[in-house]
């Protein structure tokens, strides 16, 4: 799993960041960044060797349970937070990804890259602050190629859709994407998971920490 920092996002590895509604004139209690603006970087945090898997994605094609998982990501992106309303938008290139089941398959990940943008938008959810991601634009996340597989109708290129949230750590200025931290993600077409865990920082120093605002 990844810590990855940021004048960003979040948060795949890759990723991964972050919309936020500042509090209006009705005085409803509405999630925000302390941060108000600046430029984001998404470093890895952990050492990159094709061994550690930053960020994983598990679903099924044909059937078949698919793990990926990616032992590089980094990127960059922007966060702004107005009195109106905020934003974050980011940028995140996976690299080294593999695919890790089925294994005896061979299956690889097309040149082992999978670019994602996304901007996202802090919601409150069971009483948590959650960051919740959406592709930048359309319905896509990315699109992932898998081939050399043995069996046939694993190769192909597909989609990743929906929805991807993570749970706010202002411990340690993290992002955590977890089966339970709320999900609504298709890849190919079927119910998919990703996992991941970020260190969120700005480009030039210091923590993005979540807050109630009114």
């Amino acid at each position: 799993m990844s810590k990855i920092r940021l004048t960003l996002l979040s948060s795949l590895t890759i990723l991964a960041v972050s919309a936020v509604a500042s509090a209006s004139a009705s005085a409803v209690i509405m999630p925000a960044y302390s941060t108000i603006t600046g430029s984001l970087k998404i470093v890895s945090k952990k050492t990159n060797t094709s061994t550690t898997s930053l960020a994983a994605l598990k679903g099924t094609i044909a059937g078949v349970e698919i793990l990926i998982e990616c032992g590089v990501e980094n990127g960059s992106g922007t966060v702004e937070n107005t009195a109106a309303d905020g934003l974050s938008l980011a940028t995140v290139h996976y690299t080294v990804c593999k695919v890790s089941k089925p294994v005896g398959q061979n299956c690889l990940v097309f040149n082992g890259l999978v670019l994602v943008t996304a901007h996202d938008l802090l919601v409150l959810s069971g009483g948590k602050i959650r960051d919740q991601f959406e592709p930048q634009s359309g319905t896509t996340f990315t699109t992932i190629i898998l081939d050399n597989c043995t069996t046939k109708a694993l190769n192909g290129s597909f989609t990743v859709t929906g929805t991807a949230a993570a749970e706010t750590n202002n411990a340690n200025s993290s992002l955590e994407f977890s089966e339970t931290s709320g999900e609504n993600l298709k890849f190919g077409g079927n119910p998919a998971i990703y996992t991941d865990s970020v260190e969120v920082l700005m480009e030039n120093g210091g923590a993005i920490l979540v807050q109630n605002e009114r």
